[in-house]
């Protein structure tokens, strides 16, 4: 989930998924402490690892390619 400009991900959360629908539903403890970790801001001192995101300027790309380059 996006905070601010700042990607958090949060991992193990058990979901319920709607068979028809694809619907995502979580038990009131799940929704309750995904609040309260959203509430706090995600504290650094909480954060089990880190993932490195590579950032992509599509108009830098462009600008350095030929469009026969990009398309192969």
């Amino acid at each position: 989930m996006w905070l601010g400009a700042e990607l958090k991900i949060i991992e193990n959360v058990p979901v319920f998924l709607c068979d028809s629908c694809e619907t995502q539903a979580f038990e009131p403890d799940v929704e309750s402490a995904i609040r309260t970790l959203v509430a706090t801001g995600f504290p650094d001192r909480l954060a089990v690892r880190e993932v490195v995101v590579p950032v992509f300027d599509l108009h830098a790309f462009l600008s350095t390619k030929t469009t026969s380059e990009v398309a192969e």
